[in-house]
């Protein structure tokens, strides 16, 4: 192989990999979980939440683990899907009472693409 034919196909290589990186970013929105914080999917659209840590004591949160724990086991190869509504789990999680008034009951959300 010459050495322009070499240098080439790094080149070349080097592009793809750009390009492939490129995509993945574009497809995938990365949620920032800021500390104290948790993601879970909702199914069936797998939409994502950022959830406090201190939801995790509450009886409907337990509950809703419980459920998510019936459904897939603990063998689960992914992200944290709980079996339920989006509109529901919503309204669950506004009903929760939260420990840090800062975010003002905003839900951080996202859509996987």
């Amino acid at each position: 192989m010459s050495v322009c034919s070499e240098k080439s196909w790094k080149t070349r290589c080097i592009v793809c990999v750009r390009q492939t990186l490129r995509r993945w970013r574009t497809k995938t929105r990365l949620i920032h979980v800021p500390d104290g914080h948790f993601t879970v999917a909702v199914a069936p659209s797998h939409r994502r939440f950022v959830i406090p840590t201190s939801h995790l004591i509450h009886p409907t949160f337990r509950y809703l683990l419980a459920k998510t724990e019936e459904e897939y086991g603990f063998t689960n190869n992914g992200p944290l899907t709980i079996p339920c509504d989006e509109k529901l789990f919503e309204e669950i999680i506004r009903s929760i009472p939260r420990s840090d008034q800062r975010v003002n009951n905003e839900i951080c959300e996202s859509t996987v693409l």
